[in-house]
Formats: structure tokens, C-alpha cells, sequence
């Protein structure tokens, strides 16, 4: 069922695909590098892609590609499809063809046949960076097991003999006024670097490979014309395009801010290569240097150092800094090139020893860039940010359903006639606003801002946006259809996070429901509104009052009795000075204002405690059933409301309060902790969404896998929670406790396991073990925080 229409606000963009290439890293890998680029380029330019290099022998990505990947946010990752000619050219000999032994015969059938060869190391490797990331699947009927098979899984030249609808399009004929590409055939460092800059063409052939004379130029590229070595076609013009931008219509557009505004990237092995170009598309900018071009001084003095000083003056302007960083260098190497790099053959004035009083931040610094905010996107240049307003109801989880599909718009300046098979040939993001759910993580269909049809209308993946789609609509389109009815319109939804962890916990065969605690929860956020209302709610000094409410051990002794507080049986009843005592630090408003609002959210009542002339007990009789006479809640007895009833202790009754008795038990099993450990996960950051304590549950044998405390998203990282007042897990059972952990750290590609609780610290045992065993997980492994006292700053 459903309730409430409201609308949603979404963002749109349309832009290229974005492609991760895995290349050999072996003594070929600038040759790999290179092809890789060059087949790239065929795609939109090449202008979306990165490189990975992989292990030829284990099939192992390089480890220190992960984190780029993952920012990066690629919708494809591919292997490079190379013909048995091809990989023969590279490795001579290495192909063995079953009962041929005549070498000329071999040469012969490899040079006849069109099919390509199939290198099992790199399957292995792409499989491996697939999982880092969240690739676009196909679009499959639901009830299916497993995930759905992705898109795109090798990439080769596009063949110009016939047609294609694959799932990227080439890009179109190279723009007449091409200038500035690098060619495919060069292999220096200066020709690498060209490539990373400029994008790779195969179509000017014969182009020597340039002079390290290119280099100032090829490290800080603001100026009108490249050196005449990187031109590749007729100069026509000032502005001749690069081969990123040729005919694409494409722009580069910054999300957020960030304070690295360059990399530089040292090394000479395909990792660093490989890291610099990637960072080129996420930062911006990016250089690549190897020690050869270091070492030798006159490259350094005449081509190196003036362009890195350009650099470094333009980023001290803008108060932004410049990161080194290397995959393959020691520290200790690389701090003499940054100490060189921050010499005063930069023109920098290093901070004051004796004074001190030039405290800022170098400009120069030795580490890897933030990948956290401020990323930069290539986007089609119509349509950035468009919005769209969307009528939606509202689950009974929270989520928000669209009612109709997404129209989404179309370039006025196609790169290719709508007649075409490669139309619609762009990808779309959408961004929902409000939407606070994790992003990417490969997420299945159900967990995506997105309808869960039967049958989905695009091919769509969870993307660090909320989610991208290729348009090309995957029902039935008859021959002839205008353009407007070969794309796609999906509905967009907002889920809410209890519906996210439900369909990420369903790839590992875990159903999620409410636990005990979070139904108790739930129950009481309900009275009082949102989840973020009710965090807001649970503040220390209210959660301390109502702790009183928790009923006792034991029944108190007589001279253990507090007239502002009566227990009856060993639950107790608090008078208003008994809850303001409980609230040292608020006034006498704040702890009226807590009264109320619990009042008036049916969780507090008001009574008073009278006794009985039948039975001679006590009991807590609600205000509204007061008047001349009032019942016994122990016998029945009807009893009259006179001064012998409150056994005359003071002249007129003294109101008490009773708190409902799922906020008693919430607080009896420690959900304050639970509460407290929330709103610590919420203060540290601006977005944040969580759901109620839920228990995962194998679906199999229907038995509970573990409880968990607190699921939350902040600032898109995923964090799970155990909170306990003690701070230790029992030792017995400390390894299973971990190991349940874990299985839902690792379903839901949870990014950190806090350790919470309100005492004054957690049980070092309980965190080296915790830490040990979250540093195994896969694809990425998992951080842990521990957090003490809480609830007492």
C-alpha cells in the first residue's frame, strides 16, 4: 500500500561512457598502453577511459589502481580484444595450435582466421576490477538469481565494413581541423605523456616521435599552440581541437571543491602511468615522470622545472596544492624529489624555522590526491544539471515511488542522423534529490533510485550520481521508429535505506526484517516523526531522564524510598522534580518541553499513585481515568478519590509520569547507546540516512544471522554499528560476533565498522581482532573506529 502523492527533484546530465582498459603489465606495457589508448580513442575520443594494468601470470589488477577506480566510477570495464595476428605480432611463437608442427603452417591458419584471442589472465583481472566498482548490466526479468551479466566486457576496433548497435558508439569522422593528438606508434615517456594528454590517433601515420623539446608545453599546457611535433593534421586555425574534443561536443565539469588542483606522478612502471591518468580525468590534471627525465638536469632546468613552476605559482593564487604521489618509489626517494621540487628553484619561500610565523600548508605536498569531493566529469555540453519534478508516493518503508516514467532530454546537436543505429548513443545520470542512500556498490536493480519492473526499460547501473542508464529503450522498437521511441523511461524512485539493505543483503541469500529492539524503536520514532527527529530527540539529557523510567533490579527498600519517585513492583514512577533532578544542565522549560512533547506524543502519562481500600496496594492511575471514584489496577476495587487515597502525604496528590513500555524496554536492552551511537554517526557529516536495529536472517533455514545495531550512510560511506553499554564482547564469543559482523560488513560493502558503547573505552582484544579481520575483506576491506563515552561531551 501507499500513501501521500508528493514530487521529487531530479538532476540530469547526459555525457560519454566511461571505460576501464586492462593492459599486460609486463615488458610490453607501454605497447599495451598505447593500443589501449588508440582503440580507446576510437570511442567518444577515448576521452572516458582509463588504464589498468594486470599480473600476466596471476591475473592480479594492480592494488594501487583500486582507489581510482572506485572514484572514477567507470560504467564499463573491459579487456583489450586483440586478433590471434595481433597477439601473435606481440608474442611470437606463443600460440600452439593442436597437431600442427610446421611453423610455416601455424603462421598461416593464425593469419586466416578472424576470430581473437583469448587471454585467461586477463579475464581473471577484469572479473577482479569489476568487483571494485559497479559496471552496467543488463537489463533482465526480475526473480532472476545472481547478478545480471554486464554490458560490455572486451573492447576492440570498430569495424567499418557494417553497421553497429553495439553498446557504445564510435565517434565520428576525425574533425578536419585536428591538431593536437599523440600517435599510437610512439613509445618515449614524452610520448606517453603526449598520449595522457592529448589522446592517440593511428591516423596520421609516419609521425616521428617528438623531443623531450615538448615537455614544458606537455606539463602546463596554457598556451595557444602546441609545439609543432604534436600536431598532427593541417593547422587551420589557433584553436584546433585536441582529440578529446573533436566533434564530441563534450565539456569538463567540476563537482564540488577540492584543494588538490594537480598530481604529479613518478615512476617508470605501468602502475604510475597508468595512476597518472587517471588522475588526469578525476583531478583535472595530471603529469607523468620517470627517472629518466629527472635525472638528466638539462630536461630538468629547461623543460621540467619551468613548466612545474608555472604550476605551482598558478596553484599558490588559487590557494590549492599540488600532490606527488608514486605506485613504485619509496618515501624516502620521493621526498628528495619533493624537497628538490620545493627548493628555491621553484621560486617558493619555505616556511620560517626561526619564527614560526609562516604556518600555512606548502603548495607541494607528498601524498596521493583526495578523491573524496570536487571530481571532475566529462559531460555533452547541453543539458548540464537539468531538473525535473516528479510525482511520487510514499511506501510504507519510506521509499518513494515515481508514477511515471522519466522523459529525458535529447542533444539538438547529434553526432550522428536519428536514422542511425547508434542512436541514442549518450548515457544519462540522475541525481535524486534528497536521496542520502549509498551510491554505486554494484548495487542490485531493487536497491537503485529506480523502478523494479519485470521488465526495466534501459540497461542501468547504481552510479556515484544514484544512477546511469544507457537510454536505448530495450522493449520492442519497429523498424522506422522516430528517435523519441527508441529511448527508454525509466522510473525514478527514492528508496529509503531499510529498502536499500534489504536488496543488498538479497544478493547473499539474507532476508532483513525488524529486530526486537528496532520494532521497539521504530514504534516510538513513529509517535514523535522521522528518523531524524527522533535522533534529534535523543540527546544525552533526554535520554538520561528517561533512563529512570527503566524498571529496577529489585524492589527498592524503605529506606531506599524517594518521595519524587515511587516504585511499584520494580517499575518506576517519576515525579516532574524527579525528571527535571535527572536533567542537571536544563532549566525548568527544557525539562517541562520534554514532558510535553512525550505527552503529546502519546509515550508519557500523566497519573497519580493511589492506594486501594480493598487490597491496600499501590497503583498508577492514568489521568484520564480519574474522577469521584477510580479502579484498583491490582484488585478492580472501586475506591473514592479522597485525601486517604494518596495516604495524605501532602495536601493535595502529586502528579507522576509513566513512560510507555516500549520506550521502557527500548531503554532496559540499551537502545539509548544505540540511539547515542546514531547520532555520533550522523555529527559527522551533512547527509545522513540510517535504519532501525534489523536482524539478518538466512533465507534458507529461516534462522537469525546477527543482529545489527546501526546501518547508516554518511557522506556516502556505509557504516554499521555495535553499540553496548559495556564496551566488550562477551570472549567466548567474540569471534562469532565478529564473523556476523563481517558477513553483513561484507554484503552490504560496508566502508567502516564503528565499535560504540558509554563507557570509557572498548576492549582492546575485541578491537584487534575486529581490526584483523575487517582488513581481509573483499572487494575492499573495511576500517574500524571505536568511540567511548558516549553521550557524557
Amino acid at each position: 500500500m501507499t500513501s501521500d502523492i508528493g514530487f521529487v527533484t531530479a538532476t540530469l546530465s547526459l555525457r560519454p561512457p566511461r571505460l576501464v582498459v586492462l593492459v599486460r603489465n609486463d615488458a610490453l606495457w607501454r605497447e599495451w598502453s598505447m593500443r589501449a589508448l588508440a582503440v580507446a580513442a576510437e570511442y567518444w575520443g577515448g576521452s572516458g577511459c582509463i588504464l589498468v594494468p594486470f599480473d600476466p601470470l596471476s591475473g592480479d589488477p594492480a592494488d594501487a589502481m583500486a582507489d581510482a577506480v572506485r572514484a572514477f566510477d567507470p560504467d564499463h570495464v573491459v579487456s583489450l580484444r586483440l586478433s590471434f595476428a595481433e597477439w601473435e605480432e606481440l608474442y611470437p611463437g606463443t600460440i600452439e595450435i593442436d597437431g600442427v608442427v610446421d611453423e610455416a603452417e601455424r603462421l598461416r591458419m593464425i593469419q586466416s582466421t578472424n576470430l581473437n584471442h583469448v587471454d585467461q589472465a586477463a579475464e581473471v583481472a577484469r572479473s577482479v576490477v569489476a568487483s571494485w566498482c559497479s559496471p552496467l548490466r543488463m537489463a533482465r526479468v526480475r526473480g532472476e538469481s545472481g547478478p545480471s551479466l554486464e554490458v560490455l566486457k572486451s573492447l576492440g576496433r570498430v569495424d567499418t565494413s557494417r553497421p553497429s548497435s553495439g553498446p557504445i558508439a564510435p565517434a565520428p569522422a576525425t574533425h578536419p581541423d585536428l591538431s593536437m593528438v599523440a600517435s599510437a606508434h610512439w613509445r618515449t615517456d614524452q610520448g606517453l605523456l603526449a598520449a595522457l594528454r592529448l589522446g592517440v590517433t593511428a591516423d596520421f601515420p609516419g609521425r616521428r616521435e617528438p623531443s623531450t623539446d615538448v615537455l614544458t608545453w606537455l606539463i602546463d599546457s596554457d598556451q595557444d599552440l602546441a609545439p609543432s611535433p604534436l600536431r598532427a593534421g593541417d593547422l587551420t586555425s589557433l584553436d584546433a581541437p585536441q582529440a578529446y574534443w573533436a566533434d564530441q561536443g563534450i565539456v569538463r565539469v567540476g563537482r564540488g571543491h577540492t584543494q588538490d588542483g594537480s598530481v604529479i606522478v613518478v615512476g617508470d612502471t605501468a602502475e604510475d602511468y597508468a595512476l597518472a591518468l587517471a588522475y588526469d580525468r578525476l583531478v583535472g590534471n595530471a603529469i607523468w615522470l620517470t627517472s629518466d627525465l629527472l635525472e638528466d638536469d638539462e630536461i630538468w632546468n629547461r623543460r621540467i622545472r619551468p613548466g612545474v613552476q608555472s604550476i605551482v605559482f598558478r596553484l599558490e593564487s588559487q590557494g590549492r596544492r599540488l600532490a606527488v604521489t608514486s605506485a613504485s618509489l619509496e618515501d624516502l626517494a620521493m621526498q628528495v624529489f619533493v624537497e628538490r621540487l620545493q627548493g628555491a628553484d621553484i621560486g617558493l619561500v619555505a616556511p620560517s624555522q626561526e619564527d614560526g610565523l609562516d604556518s600555512r600548508p606548502r603548495t607541494i605536498q607528498l601524498r596521493r590526491p583526495s578523491l573524496a569531493s570536487g571530481l571532475t566529469s566529462l559531460l555533452v555540453d547541453e543539458h548540464i544539471g537539468a531538473t525535473v519534478s516528479l510525482p511520487v508516493t510514499t511506501e510504507l518503508d519510506g521509499s518513494k515511488v515515481a508514477l511515471f516514467g522519466l522523459d529525458t532530454p535529447i542533444p539538438a546537436k547529434l553526432l550522428f542522423p536519428p536514422s542511425s543505429p547508434h542512436v541514442p548513443y549518450w548515457y544519462v545520470d540522475v541525481s535524486v534529490s534528497g536521496d542520502a542512500t549509498p551510491r554505486a556498490r554494484d548495487a542490485p536493480i531493487a536497491a537503485m533510485p529506480v523502478d523494479n519492473s519485470p521488465f526495466p526499460a534501459v540497461n542501468l547501473r547504481a552510479s556515484k550520481e544514484g544512477v546511469s542508464f544507457s537510454p536505448r529503450y530495450m522493449g520492442f522498437v519497429a523498424s522506422g521508429s522516430l528517435l523519441t521511441s527508441r529511448i527508454g523511461r525509466p522510473r525514478v524512485n527514492s528508496r529509503s535505506m531499510m529498502a536499500w539493505v534489504r536488496a543488498m543483503a538479497s544478493r547473499d541469500n539474507l532476508d532483513v526484517r525488524l529486530s526486537d529492539a528496532g520494532r521497539r524503536a521504530e514504534l516510538v520514532r513513529s509517535r514523535l516523526g522521522t528518523r531524524q527527529e527522533f535522533l534529534d530527540f535523543a540527546s544525552p539529557a533526554n535520554l538520561s531522564a528517561l533512563r529512570a523510567f527503566v524498571p529496577r533490579d529489585r524492589k527498592p527498600k524503605p529506606s531506599e524510598r524517594d518521595p519524587d519517585t515511587v516504585v511499584i513492583g520494580v517499575d518506576p514512577y517519576l515525579s516532574f522534580p524527579a525528571i527535571q533532578q535527572r536533567m542537571p544542565q536544563a532549566s525548568a522549560t527544557e525539562a517541562l518541553d520534554l514532558v510535553d512533547r512525550l505527552a503529546a506524543a502519546r509515550l508519557l502519562r500523566r497519573g497519580l499513585i493511589l492506594g486501594c481500600e480493598d487490597c491496600g496496594r499501590p497503583s498508577f492511575v492514568y489521568a484520564e481515568r480519574l474522577g469521584p471514584t477510580y479502579e484498583c489496577t491490582q484488585c478492580s476495587a472501586l475506591n473514592s478519590l479522597v485525601s486517604a487515597s494518596w495516604k495524605r502525604v501532602a495536601p493535595e496528590p502529586t502528579w507522576f509520569y509513566d513512560l510507555h513500555p516500549n520506550f521502557r524496554e527500548l531503554l532496559e536492552a540499551n537502545g539509548d547507546v544505540v540511539l547515542l551511537a546514531s547520532a555520533h554517526i550522523r555529527s559527522s557529516g551533512r547527509e545522513y540516512v540510517d535504519a532501525p536495529e534489523l536482524e539478518f536472517v538466512d533465507r534458507d533455514s529461516g534462522l537469525a544471522i546477527a543482529e545489527i545495531d546501526v546501518v547508516a550512510c554518511v557522506e556516502d560511506q556505509v557504516v554499521i554499528a555495535e553499540a553496548k553499554a559495556n564496551g566488550k564482547f562477551d570472549a567466548k564469543q567474540r569471534g562469532a560476533k565478529a564473523a556476523k559482523l563481517l558477513r553483513v560488513a561484507s554484503a552490504l560493502r560496508a566502508d567502516r565498522i564503528l565499535l560504540a558503547t558509554t563507557a570509557d573505552s572498548w576492549n582492546a582484544l575485541d578491537v584487534t581482532h575486529m581490526e584483523h579481520s575487517a582488513s581481509k575483506l573483499l572487494p575492499f576491506p573495511a576500517t574500524v573506529d571505536v568511540i567511548a563515552s558516549l553521550g557524557s561531551g
